[in-house]
Parts: C-alpha cells; structure tokens; sequence
C-alpha cells in the first residue's frame, strides 16, 4: 500500500498544530517583553546617570549638589509610573516634590527636577505600595535609600531591587534592575 496511514496523518497534523501554538505565542509576547526590557534599560541608565554626576562633581545651577543625585521612585501600581531623576541640594537625602523642572524659575529652589522618565502604560514597579527615593551621595557615591519611613546611608541589603511587571494581559512578563549599594554596580535581569 502506498501512503500515508490515519494515524500517521493525525500525528503530523497535532505536531503541526503544536509548533504553530507554539510560535504564535512567542509572536504575540515578545513586544511585551521587548517594551518591559527598554523601560528597565531606561531605568537602569538613570540610576548610572545619577551614580556618575553624583561621582563626578556634575552642578546644577553653578552647584554641586549637597546630597547628590538620585530617583524618584512613586508607589506606582497603576500606570503611567513617572520616575524622577533629582539633584538633591538642600542634602536632605529625599526628593522634594516641589522641585521644578531644571530651566524653570522655582520657588522654593531645594530640589531640582533634572529629567522624568515615563514608563510604558502597562508597566509597573515594586516595591509596591511604598514610594522610593534612591540616592548617590557625593563624593564617593554612597549609596542612600529613603523609605518613607528613613533613611538608610547606605541601606541593610546589599542589593537593592526594582522589579518592573507587566500589567493586565502583559503580567507574564518580569525584568529587575538592581543596585548594589557595595559597589554601586547597576544591572538588569
């Protein structure tokens, strides 16, 4: 007899139908992982930016900041999250939100706004439920966290950890960056 058996043809076919399963859903997750990825790239190269200027005597305003430079990291459970690269000059070691945009006359002139990153509209950061500040403290870089709660120069862990999450149908997806705050090394996962 010559061709192919039922059975044969069953197996090809769920074979078939098991590849092509298979690819339409990496199809169809890979921009959602490709945006998470960017926005924890973005994030990581503002914590590098606030770690070198803050390492190198960067002013603002014909000043070296008195607390370095540092994110602004909201309790943001919904999107858009906006981070906040700050130059700390009153050394208080927080953000202060009344701080304007660098360029614009400000009031009260403690803090200044230097750039705001915007993440993806489906993106989200942890810590939940509690807002950020981590800071860069001149001249060796110390690293500061600000809690809330303290301040922590530089804070028990030895690691400090964002992790970015997809929201809604993009929950799947996960990246870290993370802050050593021995060495200051930043770096995604």
């Amino acid at each position: 007899m010559k061709g192919f058996s039922l059975i044969e043809l069953l197996i090809s076919i769920s074979i078939l139908a098991a590849i092509t399963v298979f690819t339409v859903t990496n199809l169809v997750s890979s921009p959602r992982n490709q945006e998470l990825k960017s926005n924890a790239a973005d994030l990581a190269s503002l914590f590098r930016k606030a770690q070198i200027w803050s390492l190198t005597g960067h002013q603002v305003n014909g000043q070296v900041p008195n607390g370095g430079y540092g994110l602004s990291i909201p309790a943001c459970g919904t999107a858009p999250c906006k981070v906040r690269l700050f130059a700390d000059l009153d050394g208080s070691l927080t953000y202060n939100s009344a701080g304007n945009l660098l360029g614009t006359p400000a009031t009260n002139p403690t803090e200044e706004k230097i750039e705001e990153l915007v993440l993806s509209k489906f993106v989200t950061v942890a810590p939940p439920g509690i807002g950020v500040d981590l800071l860069f403290k001149p001249p060796q870089g110390l690293v500061c966290l600000y809690d809330t709660a303290s301040v922590q120069c530089p804070p028990a862990s030895s690691n400090v950890i964002f992790a970015l999450a997809g929201l809604g149908d993009y929950a799947s997806a996960s990246f870290q960056v993370q802050v050593s705050t021995v060495s200051g090394q930043v770096t995604t996962q």
